[in-house]
């Protein structure tokens, strides 16, 4: 609580955090298209759909995915500025690990943007299909990736099976409705 609102800490770090994510959209379309015009009014668009009136309505609410944004921002600026080894990419691990557990929806987004390393993707526009999927399997930092997301995804299920007391259900897939059938679950 600060100057007796319970919300102002709150607001401030979503504020931050939307600046910061206007800031990496700006640095990562300079990666991608050395272009500042292009940038400016790629951020200016993020700014606008933000500040709209969704964002002022629920600024302050502490919904997850204003949190979750910009992290996934600095990983795909991660994945586009360094020169990524199987070794630095456990330093995603952290940022990987709170986005899960923010957003666990947001697991296949964290899968597709390994794409955006550049050898990786350059890799999959000038090979055909069979080629990329043996290229993609035999590559250390795709494994990595994918080891870090399978363990972070395991720590939600962990972490739900402590809160509920059954590690196979979870309650926002819907089988762990208590007067239905599994089939009836799926079915909802």
């Amino acid at each position: 609580i600060i100057f007796g609102k319970s919300t102002f800490a709150n607001i401030l770090v979503e504020s931050w955090l939307l600046f910061f994510a206007i800031l990496l959209t700006f640095k990562i379309i300079i990666l991608s298209s050395n272009n500042q015009k292009l940038s400016f009014l790629g951020s200016l668009m993020i700014l606008i759909i933000f500040l709209g009136e969704n964002f002022i309505l629920y600024l302050g609410k502490g919904l997850s995915s204003y949190f979750a944004y910009p992290l996934i921002l600095l990983i795909l600026y991660f994945f586009m500025s360094k020169n990524i080894s199987a070794k630095n990419i456990w330093f995603l691990f952290p940022l990987v690990l709170i986005v899960v557990w923010l957003r666990e929806e947001y697991i296949i987004l964290l899968f597709s943007l390994i794409f955006f390393v550049p050898k990786i993707g350059f890799n999959f526009y000038n090979n055909n299909y069979f080629n990329f999927i043996k290229l993609t399997l035999s590559n250390k930092i795709i494994f990595n990736y994918i080891l870090i997301i399978s363990l972070c995804l395991i720590t939600v299920f962990i972490i739900t099976g402590i809160s509920t007391n059954n590690f196979l259900n979870h309650p926002n897939i819907g089988f762990s409705y208590k007067d239905s059938s599994p089939f009836e679950s799926i079915y909802r």
